[in-house]
């Protein structure tokens, strides 16, 4: 099998039943088609070869940067129907409209009732990112909780939980944006009819996408003047840590660390970190980008002024199909 450049390989179309990941996480039994060599060259099959024993995956460990699977045909990863396709981040169709915010008015009852829900989540945030930033892992559970909760609460306060993203405090941005990316997504895929399964997957990975940001120096991300070259590309490797330490939560969906690593990329490869094209990134980052653009043009900054909801709409629309899908 050729090996190729890493970076080159990321822009290629991936297929909708593969997975990219670390060496140490195969199992036996997976299915190995590709692999990304620490020192090229390597005789690999161009068949691909199956993990048959621990030694086997050793060899992996000890000679690969990253393998991809074929998941329909490596024995423990056999998923079905919902499972198989979250697990790479495809999702269901979208419905020609969505109206369900007609339906749901906000009432002072909803509002009170509705408060419990967004504050365990809140509670969870900013507990997550504490965490993150002093030993780089999540409670997943809790995590995985509180997105449980979000989402049940979803048909009866869809509207009070919408507003209270509307509660906008720039000193504690780093976890209010998490829990703002995570109703928003959870607020999406109700109203798109999606299965609980995929709600939850979509949310907890939208409350987590950022949380590399808490391993970036925060002098940087607190400059308020324009950022240098170098300035700039360490808070890109973000993207990176998120996707690093996410990898290693047990429990956490697989699909959610690849959002973290995929959710700068841009449909017109100048994105960041591989420069991947609209057919490279999975569609589930695409559609957490999207929410996480919203949220943040909708707040303050050190490098700007929130815009009204009108505006931010106006800016999604005009880089469609650029830096948004």
């Amino acid at each position: 099998m050729k090996i190729i450049p890493w970076d080159e390989f990321r822009r290629q179309q991936r297929g909708e039943y593969q997975l990219t990941i670390a060496p140490d996480g195969l199992r036996i039994g997976d299915f190995v088609i590709q692999i990304e060599a620490l020192v090229p060259p390597i005789d690999f099959p161009k068949t691909g070869r199956r993990v048959e024993s621990f030694a086997d995956k050793d060899w992996y460990v000890t000679r690969c940067r990253r393998v991809v699977i074929d998941l329909e045909i490596s024995l423990n990863r056999r998923l079905q129907g919902i499972d198989a396709t979250l697990s790479i981040g495809v999702l269901p169709p979208i419905p020609d409209e969505l109206d369900g915010l007609r339906r749901h008015g906000i009432t002072a009852k909803r509002l009170v009732e509705a408060w419990p829900v967004y504050r365990c989540l809140w509670r969870v945030a900013q507990a997550q990112v504490l965490s993150f930033y002093r030993h780089g892992r999540i409670d997943v559970q809790d995590a995985t909780d509180a997105v449980g909760e979000l989402v049940d609460a979803m048909p009866q306060y869809l509207s009070a939980l919408m507003w209270f993203t509307r509660i906008k405090e720039p000193a504690r941005y780093p976890f209010q944006h998490g829990v703002n990316a995570a109703i928003l997504a959870a607020a999406f895929c109700h109203v798109a009819r999606w299965e609980p399964a995929v709600a939850e997957a979509v949310a907890i990975s939208a409350l987590v996408h950022d949380l590399g940001m808490m391993r970036v120096s925060l002098e940087v991300l607190r400059k308020a003047g324009p950022l240098s070259v170098a300035e700039r590309e360490h808070i890109q490797l973000h993207t990176r840590i998120g996707f690093e330490l996410l990898s290693q939560a047990d429990g956490l969906p697989e699909i959610s660390a690849t959002v973290a690593l995929c959710h700068q990329e841009r449909p017109d490869g100048q994105g960041y970190p591989e420069g991947l094209t609209q057919t490279g990134i999975p569609a589930m980052a695409r559609l957490i980008a999207t929410i996480s653009a919203y949220d943040a043009m909708t707040t303050t900054h050190h490098q700007h002024r929130a815009l009204s909801h009108q505006q931010a709409l106006g800016e999604l629309w005009r880089l469609k199909g650029k830096q948004f899908d």
